[in-house]
């Protein structure tokens, strides 16, 4: 799957893989992933998000 959006107006493209484990033909497990790099290079060159992404990240520290 390849979600599609803008940062700013720089394009950005995530590829995402999900893994679904099916148990008598019913979902019991779903595990998402995908490669940060190209959301982390469109950030990397476009000050305007930076705040917003230091902000969003030291969230994530926070609630661990």
């Amino acid at each position: 799957l390849t979600i599609r959006g803008r940062l700013g107006s720089r394009p950005v493209a995530l590829r995402t893989i999900d893994k679904i484990t099916l148990r008598s033909g019913v979902a019991v497990e779903r595990v998402a992933s995908f490669d940060p790099l190209p959301l982390l290079g469109a950030v990397a060159l476009t000050p305007q998000a930076w705040p917003r992404f230091a902000r969003v990240q030291l969230g994530r520290l926070v609630k661990r």
